[in-house]
């Protein structure tokens, strides 16, 4: 028994080259109706191309302003095919395009080595200390998503005629 193969391809079958509807040859044997007693039949193999895997690694930033592979994903594709990679939700964290290494867009690869990389910075929040009437700013600082807040030296004591401050309570971390 003989068997085709091409190496990234399914075969489908066979087709009449001849025949303009491009008949396939269902089963194993030919028809006579197809190869007349006088005449060559030529036959045409028909491939259907095979998906093939390719990654989109998704970088997260560190507090320190490094970056950590967080997650993978593995799709499917047609080499050939020009892909665009999608972003994923990252509560406090936004993705950069712009970021070195970032690969956004490429065309997959026939041998499923083809990876995209996006990175995401995290967000950035300003925190205002006011005073007891909620109008009065006593100071600003801007903290990073997952970073320890801290009060700031430049953050005023509130004053308030006939009480006493006690301090500030701790801030926690900065939420998303």
């Amino acid at each position: 028994e003989y068997t085709v193969t091409k190496e990234g391809y399914t075969f489908l079958g066979w087709y009449v080259s001849d025949d303009p509807e491009k008949k396939l040859i269902e089963g194993d044997r030919i028809d006579e109706t197809l190869a007349g007693a006088d005449s060559d039949l030529y036959l045409t193999a028909l491939w259907q191309l095979n998906e093939v895997e390719y990654k989109v690694e998704h970088y997260l930033e560190q507090l320190d302003g490094s970056f950590v592979l967080q997650q993978t994903d593995t799709l499917s594709g047609l080499p050939g095919s020009t892909v665009t990679a999608s972003e994923v939700e990252f509560a406090g964290f936004t993705c950069d395009p712009t970021m070195e290494g970032s690969v956004l867009t490429g065309t997959i690869s026939q041998d499923g080595t083809t990876v995209f990389k996006l990175f995401y910075t995290r967000n950035s929040y300003t925190v205002t200390w006011c005073g007891y009437d909620g109008v009065t700013i006593l100071g600003t600082a801007s903290f990073l998503y997952g970073e320890t807040i801290v009060l700031p030296e430049s953050v005023a004591t509130p004053e308030r005629e006939a009480y006493r401050f006690d301090g500030w309570k701790d801030f926690g971390t900065m939420p998303a």
